[in-house]
């Protein structure tokens, strides 16, 4: 399958465990949220190249997600609510980081970016409630973030470039 469309999953409260194929090219809005029991690492495939619409992955279990593609932007509220979420690993250069992006993700600590300095823009609320979410990122000081919200309640130390 090449397509996830909108809400291909959402509410599949027995849906536990995904594994995506090599051949996936793109995840719809809300895909995988609502009412759904996703646990535990999933990995982004290299063939990935859009995430289409936001809270693709909003409230699920999910543990760790390991990108292995070159997503450029991370949608609005793609991680929001993800409570069990503790470990995010992109695998190039994330340039956009939307509103909601990871708000109130509570139990994230590790967040691997190859790159702070290449981001253009931090949302409002994209890092709001990450309380375990501690360490520096050094930012340029043309990234576009809101001062205040961006990272709310968040443990980083954000320093410019």
């Amino acid at each position: 399958m090449r397509n996830y469309g909108e809400g291909a999953f959402i509410n599949c409260g027995k849906l536990s465990e995904v594994i995506l194929g090599d051949n996936l090219v793109e995840i719809g809005r809300v895909c995988f949220s609502g009412d759904i029991k996703l646990t535990g690492s999933l990995a982004i495939p290299a063939s990935v190249k859009t995430f289409n619409g936001d809270e693709i992955f909003k409230g699920t279990g999910l543990s760790e997600i390991i990108f292995n593609s070159d997503l450029a932007n991370v949608p609005q509220g793609c991680f929001q609510n993800c409570k069990s979420l503790n470990r995010v690993r992109f695998a190039s250069q994330i340039t956009q980081i939307q509103q909601d992006a990871f708000n109130g993700c509570s139990s994230l600590n590790s967040l691997e970016v190859g790159q702070w300095s290449g981001l253009t823009k931090i949302g409002v609320r994209a890092f709001k409630d990450c309380s375990s979410l501690n360490g520096e990122i050094r930012l340029s000081r043309s990234c576009d973030y809101d001062m205040e919200s961006s990272f709310e309640n968040c443990g980083f130390t954000v320093r410019f470039e």
